[in-house]
């Protein structure tokens, strides 16, 4: 009998799941919205705001 035949068989680990999103993907779900609203404002404020 060889050393070979004595391994035990491979297992594969379990497959990595879609839920929860890595924290990377957290923070870019809160910068998105508030880039979003951030732009929004400025378009609104910044018209207003001319030199006299």
């Amino acid at each position: 009998m060889s050393s070979l035949d004595q391994l035990q068989p491979l297992i594969a680990p379990p497959a990595i799941g879609f839920w929860p999103p890595a924290p990377g993907w957290w923070l870019l779900l809160l910068v998105i919205p508030l880039l979003g609203w951030g732009l929004w404002w400025l378009r609104r404020f910044l018209p207003t705001r001319r030199p006299v």
